[in-house]
């Protein structure tokens, strides 16, 4: 599974592990044993190698979590989130 699953975050989902890192999505494929790339963020910002973010399963659903840096300093941190309904297609 290597590198991906020391991410930044990572969450199973329906027997799916799904994993960001430097703001790529991935999915990993356990009949094959590799890493995809996860489709269809479209409205997702594209988030800089700094970005913190944080998956979590939300009742089926990803939730994203995320703080872009630099932020407001101080005691401002804006998060944001996103809840992202998953399907397989093939």
């Amino acid at each position: 599974m290597g590198s991906f699953m020391f991410s930044d975050s990572y969450c199973m989902i329906d027997n799916v592990l799904n994993s960001v890192s430097d703001g790529v999505f991935r999915w990993y494929d356990t009949e094959l044993r590799r890493w995809n790339d996860l489709k269809g963020l479209l409205r997702l910002p594209k988030f800089s190698a700094g970005a913190c973010i944080r998956l979590a399963d939300y009742g089926g659903k990803m939730a994203v979590l995320w703080h872009q840096l630099p932020y407001h300093y101080g005691y401002h941190k804006e998060i944001q989130c996103a809840v992202i309904a998953l399907e397989r297609r093939t």
